[in-house]
């Protein structure tokens, strides 16, 4: 594709101009990213990110929808506005959002769903979700660590094993993790996150929960080995910093672990299990000495 060695050094620019806090020169290099691709993923979604950060979420929402109008049949701008809306709270009109596209988006569609289906993960409504994961069955191949992480809010094995079955390698074994760990049976779970972690491209959830289970059996040095390298695939996740708040609790820096914790119970595009862990920790941290 022209222009994607580009396009990758300029994500990798703007990302590091965030990190630097220039806010506006990574502006720039995502609009130019869009300039060429104006339907680009990573960019629309980046870049509607800091235009919520700045105060601007009705533009951002406003961008991203004249994008999808402009690409009717293009997966980007769906999942752009999918995260926007959850970062911005705005669960019910994502749903009407959603629902209102899933016969006009062509070869989209899957991307519509799985995008519904986050919302109604974020909503709590458990019933709706299941109904759009059984429809997302048909599209494996549909940003399956997507659907494997919303399976898990589902709590349900069999259908997690499924798409485990649909994959290979280290997503393969993460997923059969993952429904190991919806029926409680940690020993398993661990052995598989392991083979999981020692394949090339190791998932950064099968890292994370290595790290959880060194923190649970005391060893802070071996998780935060684990969570270092996690946190480089995934930054943001608040299903990782679950365990980076336990591992800021046991180092003692309870304060901090508690801020983080409330961020995430408190943020209303996480997934509906993920704020109730972080609650429960809160918690927790709440009735421990200090």
């Amino acid at each position: 594709m022209e222009h994607a060695e580009d396009i990758e050094k300029w994500l990798s620019d703007a990302a590091q101009k965030i990190q630097e806090k220039d806010t506006s020169g990574a502006e720039k290099l995502y609009e130019r990213i869009l300039r060429i691709q104006s339907d680009h993923q990573d960019a629309l979604i980046s870049l509607g990110m800091l235009y919520v950060a700045t105060g601007r979420g009705p533009l951002a929402l406003k961008k991203l929808q004249e994008s999808q109008k402009e690409n009717p049949e293009s997966s980007g701008p769906y999942r752009a506005i999918g995260t926007i809306i959850r970062i911005s709270g705005h669960l019910g009109l994502g749903e009407r959002f959603f629902l209102s596209k899933i016969d006009s988006a062509g070869p989209a569609k899957p991307f519509v769903m799985l995008s519904l289906a986050e919302i109604y993960a974020a909503m709590g409504q458990k019933e709706e979700l299941i109904g759009q994961l059984k429809l997302l069955q048909e599209f494996p191949s549909t940003e399956p660590f997507s659907q494997a992480l919303l399976w898990m809010e589902a709590s349900v094995p069999e259908g997690m094993l499924k798409l485990a079955s649909q994959q290979s390698g280290s997503l393969q074994k993460t997923l059969e993790g993952m429904a190991a760990e919806i029926q409680s049976d940690w020993e398993k779970a661990a052995q598989l996150y392991f083979e999981a972690s020692r394949m090339g491209d190791p998932t950064w959830y099968s890292l994370t929960s290595l790290g959880a289970l060194w923190l649970s059996s005391g060893h802070l040095d071996n998780c935060k080995r684990y969570l270092e390298v996690a946190e480089k695939e995934a930054p943001n996740v608040s299903e990782l910093q679950l365990t980076r708040a336990r591992y800021l609790a046991a180092q003692g820096y309870k304060e901090d672990a508690r801020l983080l914790l409330q961020k995430i119970a408190e943020s209303p595009g996480n997934f509906m299990r993920t704020k109730q862990i972080a609650k429960a920790l809160l918690q927790q941290i709440a009735s421990t000495p200090t």
